[in-house]
């Protein structure tokens, strides 16, 4: 997102003759900037809200790419990472940087670690349920491509769809779909 919201101050560039007085429409004392939308005293609430809803978030995500019943992630790993800071700090990440899409350091260890603990383990026991069933390398060579799945379905949908394309962007962009239909037709 990287500061690019239609705020004030970034109308103020192109508009400054009509905007140039303007303030914060929401608590209006202030004037609006990009850090002004995340921290109007106005907005805490809202703020305070959209804060715990991404914990619940990350913490279901994680959770939902888990395949281990003995895993168990709780609240205080989540919250003990240091992004949840409603401030702007330039010594740090705050919540106001993820926002901008930046993702931290720890967050991202945070996510090795997990690929290390949970999904090498799921990788290693299909090597071993693979071993045990005698596929190895040259077994999957052989029967790389043969069936493939991906390509069966790949197949039985492009034709179908293929051309419905006209109909799809009238009901994206809004017209008559019996115009279209009309105008396809001799």
């Amino acid at each position: 997102m990287i500061e690019e919201l239609p705020c004030i101050h970034q109308i103020l560039k192109s508009l400054n003759s009509l905007y140039k007085d303007r303030l914060c429409p929401i608590c209006e004392n202030e004037e609006e900037d990009f850090n002004h939308i995340w921290l109007c005293v106005d907005r805490s609430l809202d703020m305070l809200t959209l804060l715990s809803s991404t914990k619940t978030a990350l913490k279901e995500s994680i959770l939902s790419h888990i395949d281990n019943n003995e895993t168990h992630i709780d609240n205080l790993e989540i919250n003990d990472l240091d992004i949840w800071d409603l401030n702007i700090d330039n010594n740090k990440f705050t919540f106001i940087d993820l926002i901008k899409g930046f993702i931290p350091k720890n967050l991202m260890k945070m996510g090795h670690h997990i690929f290390h603990e949970y999904w090498l383990k799921c990788c290693q026991e299909m090597e071993k349920k693979d071993k045990d069933l005698g596929i190895n390398k040259n077994l999957k060579k052989r029967h790389f491509g043969v069936d493939c799945l991906y390509r069966l379905r790949q197949q039985s949908t492009i034709n179908k769809y293929e051309d419905l394309i006209g109909i799809r962007n009238n009901i994206y962009y809004g017209s008559d779909i019996l115009g279209y239909y009309d105008s396809c037709t001799p």
